[in-house]
């Protein structure tokens, strides 16, 4: 695809900040503002507490393995390049994507490439701001879609839900797959409807020494 300057931005990240969703297990988002005793207050700036899978980010494989790489030994090529978006909104509570649904996109749009990295727009950042449906109930990625994807050899994929796997899921089947190829895993994705079949994304993540994760600020683009 090439890039002009007649191309329309699409921010995909949500706002950080305190109260928004995350694991129910992790430590919530917090900013605090700093003070400066005895002087006039020239420059605003926050204190922040926040785990590495905060909000919209991505996991690298030692987020599942710990011989995996973390997020600062991935190369950089593997969070940006050619992208592909997956309609999946139909999908219903607790539901999978699966490889059925994959080949008919794939039939009606185009052939999922080698290096390409993947979206799945199921539609659940809708319940971004209502933490009661937001938390639970997610539709995710099959075990056999994951492999599928695999052998494709894309290089990463995205959902605009809580995680890859669906809502119940214990044993982590898509992360297990993915991770173990080092495809990254994108999460918390936003505005995903937003974009066409075909467009170029970039999630550069924070170089996290030994990090499982990171926060990213995610785009997408395509020209006019």
């Amino acid at each position: 695809m090439t890039i002009t300057q007649h191309r329309v931005l699409i921010d995909l990240t949500h706002s950080m900040k305190p109260g928004m969703p995350s694991w129910p297990t992790d430590p919530p988002y917090r900013h605090k503002t700093l003070e400066i005793d005895g002087q006039e207050k020239l420059f605003m700036h926050y204190e922040i507490s926040l785990d590495e899978h905060s909000g919209t980010h991505v996991d690298a494989p030692r987020h599942r393995y710990a011989e995996g790489k973390s997020i600062d030994r991935m190369p950089l090529p593997h969070f940006y390049g050619h992208a592909v978006k997956i309609e999946a909104a139909q999908i219903e509570n607790c539901g999978l994507l699966t490889k059925k649904d994959i080949a008919e996109w794939e039939a009606a749009y185009m052939q999922i490439r080698s290096g390409d990295i993947v979206l799945v727009h199921f539609g659940w950042d809708q319940f971004w701001e209502d933490k009661t449906k937001f938390l639970k109930n997610w539709p995710g990625v099959s075990e056999e879609a994951a492999r599928y994807l695999t052998g494709k050899q894309i290089k990463g994929i995205g959902t605009d839900a809580l995680s890859i796997d669906r809502y119940g899921s214990f044993n982590f089947p898509a992360h297990e797959i993915l991770l173990k190829q080092e495809i990254t895993i994108i999460e918390n994705l936003a505005n995903l409807q937003k974009l066409p079949p075909e467009f170029f994304f970039m999630a550069l993540p924070l170089k996290i020494d030994a990090g499982s994760g990171s926060p990213v600020r995610a785009v997408g683009w395509y020209n006019e």
